[in-house]
């Protein structure tokens, strides 16, 4: 059993992104967002690519999962941004994916975030409030 997971989608691919937009799903050469909005969900999605906070990346880091790489996220804030003065803005890591199906971490055919049920145990102690799950 696996788990398909549509995170909150918190702003967009930022100035300084790049993507290699000749193939599906684009390829990213270099990634930048801008938040325009975030609600505390500690796994987000800008597509192509998957972030998560550094909360959620140390518990991987942790863990013998496979399937996926972490990188440093380029990230600012939109100065109209409607995020809650409330939350503290973590910093936030680029979930690369790079598993297949066998791997804990892997895309779907229709490319959204297919987790393992080891991996999405681990995913799911942080908050998903804001996340679509799917069994399959």
């Amino acid at each position: 059993m696996s788990f398909i997971l549509e995170p909150e989608v918190p702003g967009e691919i930022g100035e300084r992104g790049e993507l290699d937009t000749s193939v599906h799903p684009p390829r990213v050469v270099r990634f930048h967002i801008t938040l325009t909005g975030w609600l505390g969900d500690d796994l987000l999605e800008v597509f192509p690519v998957y972030l998560v906070t550094e909360r959620l990346a140390s518990i991987l880091e942790e863990s013998d999962l496979s399937g996926y790489a972490l990188a440093e996220a380029d990230v600012t804030v939109d100065e109209e941004a409607l995020i809650d003065p409330s939350l503290e803005l973590p910093t936030f890591r680029w979930l690369q994916v790079t598993g297949s199906a066998d791997d804990d971490v892997s895309l779907a055919e229709d490319f959204r975030l297919r987790l393992s049920d080891r991996a999405y145990e681990l995913v799911s102690r942080t908050s998903l409030q804001n996340c679509d799950v799917e069994e399959v």
